[in-house]
């Protein structure tokens, strides 16, 4: 019975690497092939990771230059005001109707930037001595080409009497980069109002 049976598929089964030779140089080409791919996917990963980082390191570079530059226009505003330079001071603000404030003082809103300085005119000339204004607690947020911020602003006026004032107040600014420059496009400067007296509060107390 034994000798009737064919055998040739049993040699086959029993050497395998007779029957096709290049099975295992197959094998090491397949391995080769995915461990070149995986490396390529690392290097691909790798070159992301490190795009989104520049990314990242430039956009907070960024921020940060424009945050000082804003710092630098709230420096130049304060500067202006202690040397009574309207045109300076008015260098700080969007030009013509993208300015809008809320001041203080009467009338209730400034629509303009002609309107503004006519303000800022007023002032001085109600005060003919020296002044000086310093500004603390300042706070700017940068949201690409907008800002915005607050701060707290102690003024002393002379009169031209020799009399003396001192106004503590709120500002909020909205700032916005035109052509390039940080500009103030709104701005909401206010003191705190007992409700019972109707009184403001000149020295804004916390």
């Amino acid at each position: 019975m034994l000798g009737s049976l064919d055998t040739a598929p049993l040699a086959e089964l029993a050497s395998p690497t007779i029957r096709n030779p290049r099975t295992l140089s197959d094998v090491k080409e397949t391995k080769h092939d995915e461990a070149r791919d995986s490396g390529g996917r690392v290097a691909r990963l790798i070159v992301r990771v490190r795009r989104r980082s520049y990314r990242t390191s430039s956009g907070q570079r960024h921020h940060e230059n424009d945050k000082a530059a804003i710092e630098a226009l709230e420096q130049s505003y304060n500067e202006a005001f202690n040397s009574k330079n309207v045109n300076a001071i008015m260098a700080c603000y969007a030009p013509g109707k993208g300015l809008f404030v809320f001041d203080a003082v009467p009338p209730r809103e400034y629509p303009s930037w002609d309107a503004y300085k006519r303000d800022w005119e007023g002032l001085f000339a109600a005060y003919q001595g020296p002044v000086s204004n310093t500004i603390a607690e300042q706070s700017i947020t940068v949201v690409g080409p907008v800002a915005y911020g607050h701060n707290i602003q102690t003024a002393h006026f002379t009169a031209k009497d020799g009399s003396h004032t001192t106004a503590v107040v709120r500002a909020t600014d909205v700032y916005r980069k035109i052509k390039g420059k940080w500009l103030i496009v709104q701005e909401h400067v206010s003191f705190p109002v007992d409700l019972a007296t109707g009184k403001a509060d000149l020295l804004s107390k916390p």
